[in-house]
């Protein structure tokens, strides 16, 4: 019978082929269990892991940290999915462990907008600090046409190269 260690670079090497090159997938995966999971379930035998188990990993950093332990949850449910597969009936980190946990809705808190009266002094203002030119044009650009920072320009615009699939295939983008 594997262990809970064990049964997680089975998994690992299961899902990196899928991973993007260079990410840091594999990565967050191994800091996470081993700073939350493997203190505690490393060495049991998959079969042996229990809701309990599960709960004693997030409870600890259910409402402090909710994103890591929502992360840890979901790779948790996954080893348990794979160990179902001929070691286990059940997945302990499954839906039956959302009831027994905390609220962790935290509430989220906006930043307040800028007044419109003061746009032009903040712009000039961010001109002036001597900061990178793309940037401070980038931010410029977002302020002025109320786009969302992700719709901003990117870093790699003016390169020659194309991006994406169409770079790796080393084919141009099809005309319009």
């Amino acid at each position: 019978m594997p262990t809970f260690a064990k049964a997680c670079e089975t998994v690992i090497a299961i899902h990196a082929p899928n991973w993007k090159p260079g990410g840091r997938n594999e990565e967050n995966w191994r800091s996470t269990l081993r700073d939350y999971v493997f203190p505690k379930l490393a060495n049991v035998p998959v079969d042996a892991v229990t809701g309990t188990d599960v709960m004693a990993v997030l409870l600890p950093i259910w409402t402090t940290k909710t994103e890591t332990a929502g992360r840890v949850r979901r790779r948790i449910g996954a080893v348990m999915q794979w160990a179902a597969q001929g070691y286990r009936t059940d997945n302990p980190a499954g839906d039956a462990i959302s009831a027994a946990l905390p609220n962790n809705n935290a509430k989220i808190t906006h930043r307040q907008a800028l007044p419109h009266t003061e746009v032009g002094a903040a712009i000039a203002k961010v001109r002036c600090s001597g900061a990178y030119r793309g940037a401070v044009l980038s931010f410029e650009f977002l302020v002025l046409t109320a786009a969302r920072s992700a719709e901003g320009p990117r870093r790699d615009v003016g390169r020659d190269r194309p991006r994406g699939r169409q770079a790796e295939a080393g084919r141009s983008a099809p005309s319009a």
